[in-house]
């Protein structure tokens, strides 16, 4: 029985008023900004009188305004967005990415000003672009003028639960569609003879930026150092490898990779010191208390240098804002009061990019700030540590304050990165000195002196360098201690509410003494985590239906399968090839476990070792606990397959390769999963086998009480024969996901006889290459009124049974026959 019902035709072809409410932004608007707002406006209604409520009211919905224009901007129709998804496209339009290279020449932003299908004919256009070159290389700078001829794309998203939501974070930056195209077919316009000074300020920033990364190349010959230099310095990350980030996120100081808060508070606490020392030698000045106003003048200069050549991110902007209303404070005496100081930065950042309230930099930097700030009042007035100029206390003052950012940050970090890192207590301890300053005033020292000296740029560098390698060693040794880092679940905001209620709390109770106030955000705090707590147990384990998703992976398969009282198994893991960058493991279906509340697995199934269904399994063994691996007999031939292996051995994952013959498991009493026979014959030679990786994959059927689900993995004609021959009426399931993602090769129609399916699920691509589901399989489908669901246009599919009636859920609606 499918109790899905139908909705909108395929998402791909939404309009922007369709797709723009979805249900995933309306619950981030109202949780982020009108409960909490709206509880501060009522506060204040209560607290100081009508007049001074209906002020923040009219403030609270002057912000709500402007989110809303952020999150659902008007379209016009001259916009580019008008002619995605409709073929290819003659694109002029002018590059608006600061420093090009950096994107490597790929996700350049392009403003674009005219558009159409032929270059003759181009008619005005608007809207931002995010440009991908295809192969070739193009030396590109800061307002070039380009005609492109490409593919216009709307942005999409894997439409799986806990997935990030890529179309709303590229809509923040005012970005809608995507264009491809390839190295020949991308023209330079003629340049104008004189460019304005901003255009020309940009550029040659951009040629001093590149020579200064060659140098930093060529003079640091341990890549890892030379590509945290290229990061804290010039902001480029690209260099930085994936090891060498998650080794600085699993020791708790990944915030170091990004220039943030941190980074600018050093710089203007450098500057700071320098140009205070500096003015303090001209007397007229010191008597007059302007030494000190000065200094914090002076000061906003090398912030925004900095800013400039670390690439003016709209992160960079926001720490920009934030260190430099500080030096403003400064600048009026006003420096005690930081909240206020804090709030300003806050209201600046809001009003130019309403947006920021969203993301992930803003949060966690007013979070650390916020908990800093209050942790240290609260510090001093119960004098603990004792804020002396002792070596000791100054030591215990640093440990304060990475414990109070760690706690007015780590909900959030297990929310946005699923991840707790106890280690960074005392790896901060040592790497925000040594890095902070060390590596970073040596770096942009070098970079100074670049322009004038060449060896004082190397003896710096080199020095940098000397710091750098010890840095990234001890960070590397605390990240593998025990207990040093553990992946968490996605807390969902309950949670964070709760935890925060809970701080409050605390800091109520220790500041005010206000014992009733305390106990009445503490029982707030605990009332929500018991009731939602109760709620998450009581869906993973108590549940008596058996649940599957079909993940949108892509061009791929991968499902997860949760049996009544939790335990949860996963059949393959999606995946691109190997010179993809793109790993759906981390990307795709580790944050779908996470959303589940899921950090265990009681198995995992490699159904044949292709890229598409091996290459995402690699970072879920390294990330989750598994208890078995299930396989066939094929040995893949690829570095993936051979480090999935080594995996799994080194974690201790027994490795059970399924008997050709067939097996059958009771998993449960009421479950039983059966492995069909195989395919695989002795004495067929290497290269045969290896054409039959698919026909040798392990085909699944789960059994709950009246309800079953086939799963074929990628079988072909010659193998579906053969199990039509082997097994007959056994065939028949409730639900088949279709073999081979929709081959022609695949579903025969006497396979498709035998199984009898009440529905089908093809898990493909959007838009692949292959063009499947093959139009002939959707005719076979649709002859024997079988419905068929897609993840390319359903989104992941979520199917529930008791084991006598079944539903599906997809994750977008889409109508099917």
């Amino acid at each position: 029985m499918d109790g899905s019902s139908p909705a909108c035709p395929g998402c791909a072809a939404l309009p922007w008023h369709s797709f723009r409410r979805s249900s995933g932004e309306k619950r981030l608007f109202f949780f982020y900004l009108l409960i909490p707002v709206g509880l501060v406006v009522l506060f204040r209604l209560l607290r100081r009188g009508a007049l001074n409520g209906f002020k923040g009211l009219l403030f609270f919905l002057a912000g709500a305004a402007l989110i809303y224009l952020v999150n659902f901007p008007p379209i016009p129709p001259s916009h580019i967005f008008t002619h995605g998804d409709q073929g290819m496209f003659w694109v002029r339009g002018r590059v608006k990415t600061l420093f090009p290279e950096q994107c490597n020449p790929q996700g350049i932003v392009l403003a674009a000003t005219a558009v159409g299908r032929k270059r003759s004919g181009l008619l005005p256009a608007t809207g931002l672009v995010k440009l991908t070159i295809r192969d070739g290389s193009s030396h590109l700078a800061y307002d070039d003028e380009l005609v492109v001829h490409g593919t216009i794309r709307r942005l999409r998203n894997f439409a799986n639960p806990g997935g990030f939501d890529y179309v709303r974070f590229m809509k923040h930056k005012g970005i809608l569609v995507s264009l491809y195209c390839r190295g020949p077919d991308l023209f330079f316009q003629v340049p104008p003879a004189v460019l304005g000074w901003p255009v020309t300020l940009v550029r040659r920033v951009a040629g001093v930026r590149n020579a200064f990364s060659r140098h930093i190349h060529g003079t640091i010959k341990d890549p890892h150092c030379a590509a945290l230099l290229d990061a804290l310095v010039l902001g480029n990350r690209k260099q930085l490898s994936q090891d060498i980030q998650d080794t600085f996120a699993r020791s708790g100081a990944s915030h170091i990779l990004c220039i943030s808060g941190l980074h600018f508070s050093i710089v203007a606490t450098l500057f700071f010191f320098l140009f205070q020392r500096l003015l303090c030698l001209f007397t007229p000045l010191l008597i007059r208390g302007l030494a000190r106003k000065g200094a914090a003048l002076m000061t906003l200069v090398p912030l925004a240098g900095y800013a400039l050549i670390s690439g003016f991110s709209p992160a960079t902007q926001r720490a920009l804002i934030m260190v430099s209303a500080l030096m403003i404070s400064l600048v009026m005496e006003r420096e005690n009061i930081t909240l206020n100081s804090l709030a300003a930065a806050a209201i600046v950042i809001l009003i130019f990019q309403p947006a920021a309230l969203l993301a992930v930099s803003f949060q966690l930097s007013f979070a650390a700030v916020f908990s800093i700030v209050c942790g240290l009042d609260l510090a001093r007035r119960r004098q603990f540590p004792s804020f002396g100029n002792t070596l000791v206390n100054r030591g215990a003052i640093f440990f304060l304050v990475s414990l109070l950012a760690i706690v007015g940050t780590q909900p959030l970090v297990m929310r946005y990165f699923n991840m707790v890192s106890p280690a960074g207590l005392f790896t901060n301890v040592v790497t925000i000195p040594g890095v902070g300053f060390g590596v970073l005033p040596l770096g942009l020292l070098s970079f100074l002196l670049f322009p004038f000296s060449a060896a004082a740029s190397t003896a710096c560098l080199s020095l940098a360098g000397a710091v750098a390698g010890p840095c990234i060693s001890f960070l590397s040794w605390g990240c593998h201690l025990p207990g040093a880092w553990a992946r968490t679940v996605t807390p969902d905001l309950y949670y964070l509410v709760a935890w925060y209620l809970l701080m409050g709390a605390l800091y109520v109770w220790l500041r005010w003494e206000t014992r009733k106030t305390g106990l009445l955000l503490g029982g707030a705090a605990f009332l929500i985590l018991l009731i939602n707590g109760a709620v998450d147990v009581r869906q993973r384990y108590f549940s008596k239906a058996l649940d599957i998703t079909v993940l949108d992976v892509g061009q791929g398969n991968s499902a997860l399968i949760r049996l009544p009282k939790g335990a949860c198994f996963l059949v393959d893991g999606g995946g691109f090839p190997g010179s993809s960058v793109f790993d759906t493991g981390r990307y795709l279906v580790a944050p779908f476990l996470w959303q589940q509340n899921i950090l265990s697995l009681a198995g995992v199934v490699l159904t044949h070792p292709d890229s598409d269904h091996m290459n995402g399994l690699l970072y879920i063994l390294e990330n989750f606990r598994v208890k078995v691996l299930y396989k066939n007999g094929d040995q893949g031939g690829t570095e993936a397959y051979r480090r999935l292996m080594f995996l799994a051995r080194s974690r201790g994952i027994p490795i059970h390769q399924v008997d050709s013959r067939g097996e059958v498991m009771a998993v449960t009493p009421e479950i039983t999963w059966r492995f069909l026979p195989g395919f695989r014959e002795d004495g067929r030679r290497k290269d045969e086998l290896k054409k039959n990786y698919n026909d040798n994959s392990l085909v699944l059927k789960v059994n709950f009480r009246q309800f079953s689900m086939l799963f074929p993995a990628d079988i072909m004609a010659l193998r579906e024969a053969r199990l039509v021959a082997s097994q007959g009426t056994d065939l028949k399931s409730s639900l088949l996901l279709v073999p081979h993602h929709g081959s022609g090769t695949s579903s025969t129609a006497l396979f498709l006889d035998r199984v009898q399916p009440e529905a089908a699920l093809v898990s493909c691509g959007w838009h692949n290459r292959f063009k499947f589901p093959h139009s002939r399989v959707v005719k076979r489908y649709r002859q024997r009124e079988i419905p068929l669901y897609r993840t390319d246009q359903d989104g992941s599919l979520h199917i529930v049974s008791d084991g006598i009636t079944w539903h599906i859920e997809p994750t977008r609606k889409a109508v099917h026959p």
